[in-house]
């Protein structure tokens, strides 16, 4: 049911993911914070890095919260920026040989042509992304459903 409902509109769904992503990283700040007294109560020592990240894990997780069509945006280029980067290194760092490589270099070709796409057309990036995790739920639905069944 939740599959059909994020099939249905995609671009919601990417904002909930998006707000839901910023409210992770915030409680991530705040059990930072406790783990660094914590930390510092047991191993002693100077334990301001950690208290830093949870400030800047909080910070960052109110604004994507309190932002969510500039952080949907954000998310859609550092994911662009992903492909392009990650695929780039896989065309320089395999090492293996015959159809692999061929198989290889074609994925990671497609990978930076994809990469370039979401660049100039965020919006695919949102719809894409929506329909992967929408197709994730289909498959995680039908494994239920033939559990239940045998």
């Amino acid at each position: 049911m939740l599959a059909v409902v994020i099939f249905t509109f995609p671009i919601e769904n990417f904002y909930a993911i998006t707000w839901l992503i910023g409210l992770f990283v915030l409680i991530n700040g705040v059990i930072q914070i406790v783990y660094r007294r914590k930390a510092k109560a047991l191993v002693g020592g100077n334990q301001n890095w950690i208290l830093f990240m949870g400030i800047v894990d909080i910070l960052f997780g109110l604004l994507v919260i309190f932002n969510v069509g500039a952080s949907s945006a954000f998310f859609i280029y550092m994911f662009a920026f992903w492909f392009i980067f990650s695929s780039i290194s896989g065309l320089f760092t395999f090492s293996g040989s015959g159809s692999l490589k061929l198989i290889s270099v074609i994925f990671n070709l497609l990978g930076i042509v994809f990469g370039v796409i979401l660049l100039f057309n965020p919006l695919m990036g949102i719809v894409f992304i929506s329909t992967m995790i929408a197709i994730a739920f289909v498959f995680v639905g039908v494994i239920y459903v033939v559990d239940a069944l045998a």
